[in-house]
């Protein structure tokens, strides 16, 4: 486990999100935080629900530690006249390694270069999609591995080259769903193939950024 007192010389990344779609903040009342795993953590604390929220906004990106602490303090509308900066420092220290023992933080010596949103022609890491023409497990560009069950996101990975804009995207998808290579369920919803393909597109984005499997 890292020391308290190294903690400002790491980056910090955390997945976990909030089970209140508006949690707040400021006051003492309980809010809690779910990792990806089940992990959770409840706390009355401004600064820890306040650091939470923080990582989770910029989520898969990490946080170098005087930036989170100056973000924090920014949230919580703290003054030098109401609190020391030192002792929320201390704080923070605190909560980021109680957070990293239960699995819901992460620590990095570095920051990491990848997108957290697609750019008009998205470009994944060339390693991931070299992986996922024969395997559902990818290399991540935070060097974890991640697996790709939905198989409709694995072959927009593929396509992800940074040579397609959004309308090339779809044309190639659907002549996948032509063809037969992969195809949608149409069970639980009434629109089409084409429009449920359309749809979701920005969603599976999101998802691959996310997974921190994006360069642009």
């Amino acid at each position: 486990m890292p020391q308290t007192e190294r903690v400002s010389e790491l980056y910090i990344a955390s997945a976990a999100r909030p089970v209140s779609s508006q949690p707040d903040i400021k006051s003492g009342a309980v809010e809690e935080f779910r990792g990806p795993k089940g992990s959770t953590v409840a706390t009355t604390h401004p600064v820890a629900k306040a650091t939470m929220m923080r990582l989770s906004e910029l989520w898969p990106q990490p946080a170098a530690f005087d930036q989170l602490l100056t973000d924090v303090q920014s949230r919580l509308g703290l003054k030098a006249e109401e609190t020391s900066e030192k002792q929320i420092d201390s704080e923070l220290r605190t909560i980021l390694i109680n957070t990293y023992s239960v699995g819901l933080s992460e620590f990095y010596s570095h920051p990491f270069s990848f997108a957290v949103r697609a750019g008009d022609r998205p470009l994944a890491s060339p390693l991931a999609r070299f992986q996922a023409q024969t395997d559902e497990t990818v290399t991540n560009l935070r060097h974890k591995t991640v697996r790709l069950e939905d198989d409709v996101v694995r072959r927009l990975l593929l396509l992800l080259d940074g040579t397609r804009d959004r309308t090339a995207i779809l044309s190639d998808l659907r002549q996948m769903i032509v063809s037969g290579e992969i195809s949608i369920d149409l069970k639980s919803d009434n629109m089409q193939e084409d429009e449920i393909v359309s749809a979701g597109l920005e969603r599976n984005l999101d998802e691959l950024a996310d997974l921190a499997l994006l360069i642009a």
